[in-house]
């Protein structure tokens, strides 16, 4: 594990995990149907499968702007200066999407993946839709669990309006703006129809551009019907062709490590000074906040 100002990689092999358990099932007199104990059989397997290939195991848990995606541009990175011709990996991904600036660039990062010819498994555990199917479609193989959250290609913008009110406040806003479609729709200023079809154009164009990118990467039958926004749960992706097969990530990996040699792989971000220092900061506000609102407490109640 080296280090580096900016972080580090993380690698821990998976293969190892499992063997543990074994070794604990085997010490204890656990055997297999054919006699063996379990320990004896993957010490067999291991001498027999010496040299296997690689399957990198990365993590993706997204929010609605895709923080994760720096960390993953770089496991990525990581992956393709030291993957060879039979490695793969697989990516346990979790997301409800979020905007589509963000997760157009997550997408971009697992497709430089495909550019290096290297095999992708996403796994759906919980949900991938919207932003989270954007990412998941890039894969050769989507496995998603029977009650999975998938699809949801589909966009949405919601902009409030709170000119009345200030109207009634007596506040004025003046809004300056050069071009005809740099802002459609306003926060402050009372809306235009003309305004709105254009936000609605825009919000259609997003939409179109997102059915493209799914169309380029899934062969879909009914695309029209499965593109219009709708969820569907692991069973019902499975029989639109959204997903690949049913599963879970552990049943996956379990799996895999029966023929590649596994490794988890993160990138961990250094912490700076700054944070550091801010963090303790912070603790200390909190403790004074809590000190000063213990002693007002205390002299509203007249007690001492």
């Amino acid at each position: 594990m080296s280090r580096t100002a900016q972080g580090y990689l993380q690698i821990r092999g998976v293969n190892q995990i499992y063997a543990n358990m074994v070794r604990t099932f085997a010490q204890n007199g656990v055997r297999s149907q054919a006699g063996f104990t379990l320990f004896d059989l993957i010490e067999r397997f291991r001498q027999k499968n010496a040299v296997r290939p690689n399957l990198f195991i990365l993590s993706f848990l997204g929010d609605t702007h895709a923080s994760g995606v720096e960390a993953l541009a770089r496991e990525i990175s990581a992956i393709i200066e030291v993957a060879g011709p039979e490695d793969e990996v697989l990516l346990k991904l979790e997301s409800p999407g979020g905007a589509v600036h963000a997760y157009g660039l997550a997408s971009s990062e697992l497709e430089r993946l495909k550019a290096a010819n290297i095999k992708l498994t996403i796994c759906i555990d919980r949900v991938a839709a919207s932003g989270g199917y954007m990412m998941a479609c890039i894969a050769d193989r989507i496995v998603a669990a029977p009650l999975a959250i998938v699809g949801s290609i589909g966009v949405i913008a919601e902009v409030p309006n709170i000119h009345r009110l200030l109207n009634k406040v007596g506040i004025e806003f003046e809004q300056v703006v050069a071009g005809d479609e740099k802002q459609p729709l306003s926060l402050f200023t009372r809306n235009t129809s003309e305004g709105r079809e254009k936000f609605q154009e825009n919000v259609v164009r997003t939409h179109e551009l997102f059915r493209e990118h799914v169309k380029m990467h899934r062969s879909i039958d009914d695309f029209d019907t499965v593109s219009n926004g709708n969820i569907y749960y692991g069973k019902e992706a499975l029989a639109r062709k959204l997903v690949d097969e049913l599963g879970t990530s552990e049943a996956v990996i379990t799996a895999f490590c029966k023929t590649h040699n596994a490794f988890e792989v993160k990138w961990v971000e250094a912490e700076s000074w700054a944070e550091k220092l801010g963090m303790i900061a912070g603790l200390s506000g909190s403790a004074m906040l809590r000190h000063v609102s213990g002693q007002l407490s205390r002299f509203q109640s007249g007690r001492f």
